[in-house]
């Protein structure tokens, strides 16, 4: 029972890293509702497993997706959902870079937003983590 548990496990990780490769793919053609499509399968996949950096990067994903499709509100909540969990992480070069990356769409979505004191402090935030990368 312990192998087919493990192997079960290792499928639903490729087909989560499958779609969340997929709709990367999307995301990066600007072609928001299947990047979306595919990227909702993943984080259930991810959830499930709690594989907290990989759901973070979805959730990522997702939020510069509703950014672009101006639900700025959406995309708040869920970038601050992804930091919540990449803050539970050890603090890699790679959780850090997810960091940035997120601290930055949150500029970009508050600078939309005309609210410019909150976007420069996302931006600097951003910046400032970019720094500290090795």
């Amino acid at each position: 029972h312990k192998y087919l548990y493990h192997s079960k496990n290792l499928d639903s990780t490729s087909i989560a890293n499958a779609h969340y490769k997929i709709g990367e793919l999307y995301r990066y053609n600007f072609i928001g509702d299947s990047a979306y499509y595919h990227y909702n399968i993943s984080e259930k996949i991810y959830r499930k497993f709690k594989d907290n950096f990989k759901l973070a990067k979805v959730l990522y994903g997702i939020c510069v997706i509703q950014r672009n499709e101006k639900d700025l509100t959406g995309s708040e909540l869920t970038s601050f959902e992804a930091l919540s969990l990449l803050k539970l992480l050890e603090q890699t070069n790679e959780v850090k870079k997810y960091k940035s990356y997120i601290f930055n769409s949150l500029g970009l979505g508050f600078n939309e937003l005309k609210q410019f004191k909150e976007a420069i402090h996302y931006q600097n935030k951003a910046i400032a983590l970019k720094k500290t990368l090795k």
